[in-house]
């Protein structure tokens, strides 16, 4: 089921377990709500037919699917258990706000035409449509212009882990906050019209904090009498519609090689030595080492064992790559240009908030790197240090998925000498550390930003000839 799919799926699926839906309501109709998410009605009706065989609906031919499930008494432990359990993560998530989703907004609204405009007005216009989930169709209109499906991906599980929008209607103060809700969209649609970016994530907190703080107020005052439940942390599926262990374990294997703890020349372990270590089956791990060897990290021989491969010595050529390397490249690219649009803010607040001894390590590291002229380990590196060593969750989350996604274009592109390596900026010199040294984060920062954002157009142009397909079609920075 792809990604709209289960948004569906969960949608309908959380709102009649929080009782949202009666025993027997009817949902509304596969056309409605495929116009409601802006998808076919095909799409509705697969994923209602997997809540219907998980015996929480009835199908029947011609007419609306009708809740069989009784949430009853069930609805308000549920919904405070669901609240508590994410207490500390939603706290967190709100806190990452300004460094992730402010910078992806600004770039969308950047990029958004008059159709999306008028779209936006007649979602508000719409009386009978539930605010809370019209403010998420406003935030997805306005993420949708720049045509990074990474993005939206992050956005529709940030969404499913808070939930609200799903739950409409199970004990928030509907009518003051309703009014609320659209004073708050028109306000967003009057500031795009004009250009005032900076205000409207901050539109977008209150919002968001006037449903999910003061409507669960009482929920809360609930959990810290009896004492939090263990908490549930936030998840990022990059791999939804793949096969998540084998690229995973490709990446890490990637990203181990380019770091020299396996260096060139070197035999990797045994694949039964590898699945065990990375807790998959030997089948997963042969098919991970086939992946390396197609794109000439590595090289098996019969009886020997499976070589590194040396740097340069074959280019790497598009003709011969698979489909799924092509997408792990391509999303690859959508990972970096999401780094682009945020390692500014995040690397200077990680910077500011690190254990020295920590701050002094991360230099170390580059130091080592330049020393040694392995430019394509820098940004691997800082996006590690970000995933480690951010204050915030959400962000060590997202980093450390944006840091396994970059295994598959900066040291890849190691591995092809025909690419022009001259045209690259360098990331960093020892100037730049003298910065980072100084304690002057936000001026290392932003020159860390900057030329990062002067490369990827490098990225764009060279993983196109090599037939990565939509590579050019990213926005601009």
């Amino acid at each position: 089921m792809q990604s709209r799919g289960y948004l569906i799926y969960e949608y309908f699926k959380s709102r009649i377990t929080f009782g949202c839906y009666n025993l027997y309501e009817s949902l509304p109709s596969a056309g409605t709500t495929g116009r409601q998410f802006a998808c076919s009605p095909q799409t509705v009706r697969k994923a209602l037919l997997k809540i219907r065989n998980e015996g929480y609906i009835s199908l029947s031919p011609g007419r609306r699917a009708k809740v069989i499930y009784d949430a009853g008494h069930k609805k308000n432990p549920l919904l405070k258990d669901y609240l508590l359990a994410r207490k500390a993560g939603l706290s967190d998530l709100y806190g990452s706000v300004e460094f992730t989703w402010q910078r992806f907004m600004n770039a969308g609204i950047r990029m958004m035409g008059k159709d999306d405009i008028v779209f936006l007005e007649d979602c508000v216009s719409r009386q009978e449509a539930d605010p809370l989930w019209l403010l998420t169709v406003s935030f997805w209109t306005i993420l949708r212009p720049i045509k990074n499906d990474l993005l939206l991906n992050l956005f529709w599980d940030t969404v499913r882990y808070i939930r609200f929008p799903y739950l409409w209607g199970s004990g928030a103060r509907v009518t003051s906050d309703s009014d609320f809700l659209r004073a708050g969209l028109l306000r967003i649609i009057s500031c795009i019209k004009s250009g005032d970016t900076r205000n409207i994530a901050v539109i977008f907190y209150e919002c968001y904090s006037r449903i999910i703080l003061a409507s669960n107020a009482e929920a809360y005052s609930l959990g810290e009498a009896a004492g939090l439940p263990p908490q549930i942390p936030f998840q990022w599926e990059i791999w939804r519609i793949r096969t998540q262990k084998c690229y995973t374990a490709a990446a890490s294997l990637i990203q181990k090689i380019n770091e020299g703890i396996y260096p060139e020349g070197s035999f990797l372990p045994s694949a039964s030595a590898l699945a065990q270590n990375y807790g998959v089956s030997v089948m997963t791990m042969r098919r991970t080492i086939r992946l390396l060897n197609e794109i000439s990290v590595t090289k098996t021989y019969n009886g020997r064992g499976t070589q590194v491969s040396a740097m340069n010595e074959e280019p790497l050529k598009g003709e011969k790559l698979s489909p799924e390397i092509m997408r792990n490249m391509s999303l690859s690219l959508q990972g970096l240009h999401l780094v682009c649009l945020t390692c500014g803010e995040v690397m200077r607040d990680t910077l500011a908030n690190a254990e020295p001894a920590d701050r002094y390590a991360f230099i170390q590291r580059l130091e080592g790197l330049l020393e040694n002229k392995r430019p394509s380990n820098i940004l691997p590196a800082c996006l590690n240090f970000i995933s480690e060593k951010s204050r915030l969750a959400y962000v060590r989350t997202v980093y450390a998925n944006l840091y396994e996604l970059s295994a598959w274009t900066f040291p890849l592109l190691s591995y092809s000498h025909d690419l022009g390596g001259g045209e690259r900026s360098k990331y960093l010199s020892k100037e730049s550390l003298n910065l980072l040294r100084s304690g002057r984060f936000g001026e290392f920062s932003d020159i860390f930003h900057k030329k990062l954002s002067q490369d990827f157009p490098w990225l764009q142009k060279h993983l196109a000839q090599l037939g990565v397909k939509d590579s050019l079609e990213m926005c601009r920075m």
